[in-house]
């Protein structure tokens, strides 16, 4: 994760992740008055540890999560967007008068507002895409949640992924997200990818090292 991106991704997880702050006399809630450094653009907000998480609060960082990432789709649909939020020929409040319309039409928060007031005033749009794949990993990292990566030769039924979801969970004492994928090649049984670790259950595996070992006799 670059420097930048992260710093960016940071400053949301830390709104994401907090308790709900008191709001100072004469602000309307969600309106306070954001600051062009990404460390500070939302004071106010009181951190909250890992093993505190609320469920509200990690609904909260699931609902802007999701936001964010429907402005990136979007951001990236649209080459004229991409263009117009980049240029340092456009105004500053033309800028914000784009971001605050296209937020409207997708009902997000202000937070997500103002988060996107900040990148553009910083000139930092053109790394969106990765301030939002960056955001979601920090949220994974704060709340302990490990990526699974699964990969079968076949679907696995309902009941199957459950019982991958729990065993995962139990190997990596952490709550899991897991992708599915489907690999024919794979003969049989399953491939299993959790950050840089693999565990190859695969039947495609288990002939390949019988082969190795009648090779070797």
């Amino acid at each position: 994760m670059k420097s930048a991106s992260l710093q960016y991704a940071n400053a949301l997880a830390d709104v994401a992740l907090s308790a709900r702050p008191q709001e100072k006399s004469g602000a309307e809630s969600g309106d306070r008055q954001y600051y062009k450094d990404p460390a500070t653009a939302f004071e106010g907000f009181t951190l909250v540890s890992a093993g505190e998480y609320t469920e509200a609060v990690i609904q909260k960082a699931s609902k802007l999560a999701k936001e964010l990432d429907a402005f990136g789709a979007l951001y990236a649909e649209s080459a004229e967007l991409r263009t117009f939020l980049a240029s340092p020929a456009v105004i500053i409040e033309a800028k914000h008068a784009v971001i605050e319309k296209l937020i409207e039409r997708l009902g997000a928060s202000k937070i997500i507002r103002n988060f996107l007031f900040v990148i553009a005033d910083n000139r930092r749009m053109h790394l969106l895409p990765e301030i939002i794949e960056t955001f979601r990993q920090v949220l994974r990292q704060r709340q302990k949640i490990a990526e699974a990566e699964v990969t079968s030769a076949v679907e696995l039924s309902a009941t199957q992924k459950k019982d991958m979801a729990k065993t995962l969970a139990n190997l990596t004492g952490q709550k899991v997200e897991t992708t599915y994928l489907l690999d024919p090649a794979l003969l049989g049984g399953a491939v299993v990818r959790i950050g840089d670790t693999i565990y190859d259950g695969s039947l495609r595996s288990r002939l390949n090292e019988l082969r190795a070992r009648l090779a070797a006799e």
